[in-house]
Formats: C-alpha cells, sequence, structure tokens
C-alpha cells in the first residue's frame, strides 16, 4: 500500500467483460456491513431512473437521511420549505441535497456511484465528475467511490483540474485465461490501454 487513500477512488474496467460491477457491488456490501456506506447508486442504461443522471444526487440523499438521523434533520426542513430543489442543475442538487446538509453535520461516510458510464449525459467530460470536482472539497470527511469503464468523458472527467488531486484512480485489468485466473489491478500509467490518464496517481 502506497500513499493514503484520497477523497475520491474510481475503479476502471478496461474490457465489458471484466467484472467491474460484481467487484463493486461486493465493496459496497462490505461498505454497509461494516456501517461505513453512507449511500450508493448504481446506474443502468435499461431503466430510466437508474439512467438519468438528475436522480443520482436526490436518491443518494434519500439513502443519507435515512441512515443518518443528523442529516436526516437538515434534509427533511429543505425539501418542506422546497421542494423544487430536486429539480435544480445538477450542481444545485449536490450543493443542496448533499454537501450543506454533511458540512452541518459533520459526518464520515462513504457515497458509491457505479457503472456512471450507463447514464445519459451528452458532456464532453462527465457532467457528474464536474460537479464533484467543485464542490468535494467543501465536505473533506466523506469519501466518494465511482466506478466505470475509461470511455473518454470519464476519463476526461477525472483529468478536470479541480478533481485530479482529490482522486486515486485503480484499473481493473481482465487477466482471466482458461486457466481461470481472474482480473487484477494496477496504475493506469503502467498499462498502453488507458496511458492518457498520466494525471492520475494510484495507490494499491
Amino acid at each position: 500500500m502506497g500513499e493514503r487513500l484520497r477523497q475520491v477512488s474510481c475503479l476502471l474496467a478496461e474490457r465489458p467483460r471484466t467484472r467491474k460491477s460484481t467487484i463493486a457491488q461486493t465493496i459496497a456490501e462490505h461498505m454497509f456491513a461494516d456501517g461505513d456506506l453512507g449511500a450508493s447508486f448504481f446506474c443502468s442504461r435499461d431503466f430510466e431512473d437508474r439512467s438519468d443522471l438528475r436522480f443520482i444526487f436526490p436518491t443518494l440523499a434519500f439513502q443519507l437521511a435515512h441512515k443518518l438521523p443528523n442529516f436526516r434533520s437538515h434534509l427533511v426542513p429543505l425539501l418542506q420549505s422546497d421542494p423544487d430543489v430536486v429539480d435544480e442543475s445538477l450542481y444545485g442538487q449536490m450543493e443542496r441535497l448533499i454537501v450543506e446538509p454533511l458540512q452541518s453535520v459533520g459526518i464520515s461516510t462513504v457515497v458509491m456511484i457505479d457503472a456512471l458510464y450507463e447514464c445519459k449525459d451528452n458532456e464532453p467530460s462527465s457532467a457528474i465528475l464536474s460537479v464533484l470536482g467543485r464542490l468535494v472539497k467543501r465536505i473533506p470527511r466523506v469519501k466518494s467511490s465511482i466506478a466505470g469503464r475509461p470511455e473518454p468523458r470519464i476519463r476526461t472527467g477525472f483529468r478536470l483540474p479541480l478533481l485530479v488531486d482529490a482522486t486515486n484512480v485503480f484499473v481493473l485489468h481482465d487477466s482471466t485465461t482458461t486457466s481461470g485466473r481472474s482480473s487484477d489491478m494496477s496504475s493506469p500509467n503502467s498499462h498502453d490501454g488507458i496511458s492518457s490518464m498520466d494525471g492520475q496517481r494510484t495507490t494499491m
């Protein structure tokens, strides 16, 4: 294990057949069992409410409120006074539904988003990652875990200046062979397939 984990951890699977979501689900289950997982969102293009970026932050806020009473005590009055907050921009949603309540209560927790590439997103760099980069430093006690494939807009999102220094990137290589060996992880800088992410440092 090298340098300490940063505020954002990203797990990227090189190939579609790599069982990245299975690993993400297992990690989420372990964190939930340990009481560390505050909320999670598993994206899927097969379901409208799981492929729309606008549902991510409201869903995470609902789960955080269900798990954390102190968070709920700040979120409920906000929704009562301004129910339209869920229709704000992604930045407005994250700031008001996630960041401000977490700042008020000073809670340490983990938030996970899986398969971000399955959401409809026409931005050149992931809109969610852009918002995360602008706001994540305001909630330093909260760790974010994001899993996906190294598609161009995802790679670009993790290279954003506001996010790059706060992020550890882990790459899952599909090393399964006919002998049954499983996938492994390594630094993105050590593999030609995603050498374009040379701004990211990795701990293992």
